[in-house]
């Protein structure tokens, strides 16, 4: 394999460990949504609340995680990564806009915040590897 074939193979490894684990964390919240619900700060939901948690965090996360697999099977990792970019920049700014907001971190805020920082980093390495490959010059 070439340097470039490495490179995109890990992107795609990259992404389907993401879709992965987009996927399980979604079925947890299909599974034990207060459970999980309660591990965010979220404490006796009622079950209108209940079916939002998997609504939102199980049935979207599932479907990104779909997503992202189809991207990659269509050869279109690049695509993939992508998602995965907007997706956690949207979790990152929205946890900073709450942070802003209401004064501080608050829970597990800070890590939540750092995790997904690395993540959008370790997603961004990947990106520019694939633009390098697109533009050799």
């Amino acid at each position: 394999m070439t340097p470039n074939s490495d490179e995109k193979m890990h992107g795609k490894l990259f992404s389907l460990f993401t879709a992965f684990l987009y996927i399980f964390l979604g079925m947890l919240f299909w599974i034990n949504p207060a459970g999980m619900a309660s591990g965010l700060g979220y404490e006796e939901l009622s079950l209108d609340a209940l079916t939002e948690v998997m609504a939102t965090y199980g049935g979207s996360w599932i479907g990104i995680g779909c997503f992202i697999i189809y991207l990659v099977k269509k050869h279109m990792a690049k695509e993939a990564l992508l998602v995965i970019a907007f997706t956690f920049s949207g979790f990152f700014l929205g946890r900073i806009f709450g942070v802003i907001r209401l004064g501080g971190f608050f829970g597990m805020n800070c890590y939540w915040a750092a995790s997904e920082l690395v993540y959008l980093l370790i997603t961004q390495r990947y990106l520019r590897k694939f633009k390098k490959m697109e533009n050799p010059a």
